[in-house]
């Protein structure tokens, strides 16, 4: 915690802020806290039609109309989630690298919106 104190954002760009929606649209928001470890692995995620590589300290608002979206990611390893995007909905969806034979393995974990709100207050927007 102190560290990230002193570090702030690892990714470059504004802090988290929520995305304006128009409607029916839903925000999916995909974040990585910052850790060490897998810092230097930057897998794409794929959310719909768009995709992205966060670094550690990141996050990305996939903007997207309502209904079944599936996010993946695909490295040495792979994994996917489904979300069911509501009007108006935000949904969180944070990504972890875990420990692999030659290298990190990314995972995604759909998460609730008091885990993440915490969690993504301390990332930074990915800048393309």
């Amino acid at each position: 915690m102190i560290t990230m104190a002193l570090i702030g954002c690892a990714a470059q760009g504004p802090p988290f802020e929520p995305a304006p929606l128009t409607h029916p649209q839903s925000v999916i928001y995909v974040y990585r806290p910052y850790r060490i470890f897998g810092s230097a692995i930057r897998p794409p995620i794929t959310c719909g039609d768009s995709t992205v590589k966060l670094g550690p300290g990141g996050y990305h608002p996939f903007v997207v109309e309502p209904g079944t979206i599936v996010c993946s990611t695909q490295y040495e390893a792979s994994d996917t989630v489904e979300v069911h995007a509501a009007p108006g909905q935000s949904n969180y969806i944070e990504e972890e690298i875990g420990w692999g034979a030659l290298i990190g393995h990314p995972h995604l974990h759909p998460m609730d919106l008091d885990t993440a709100q915490n969690a993504i207050s301390n990332c930074c927007e990915l800048q393309e």
